[in-house]
């Protein structure tokens, strides 16, 4: 299923890798997961828009050296909320993923 094509009905869900100077991470792929299927990957810096429809899906985000890290995402129409994921690298280089508050 392609999620990068806006429907109607369908709402954007924006997912940023954030731009790290750590050598160690800044090459490696982050896989970008939805609802279980990989569907792309970002490297340092990138973002990708997802057009989904409203409710709980599951996001996730690995690198070839990490499992996957999913999280409930509750996909809402509601201008009061904020539909944006970010992907970072912790301190010991292991992949994170969090919803960015508006």
């Amino acid at each position: 299923m392609g999620y990068t094509e806006p429907g109607t009905g369908l709402v954007a869900v924006d997912v940023r890798r954030e731009r790290s100077r750590d050598v160690i991470v800044r090459f490696r792929d982050a896989l970008v997961y939805i609802d279980g299927e990989q569907v792309t990957d970002l490297m340092n810096g990138e973002h990708v828009v997802f057009y989904l429809s409203p409710g709980v899906h599951r996001i996730g985000v690995s690198t070839q050296f990490d499992p996957v890290v999913e999280m409930r995402f509750t996909v809402t129409a509601d201008t009061r909320y904020t539909n944006r994921a970010s992907v970072t690298f912790d301190d010991d280089h292991g992949i994170a993923l969090r919803r960015v508050a508006q």
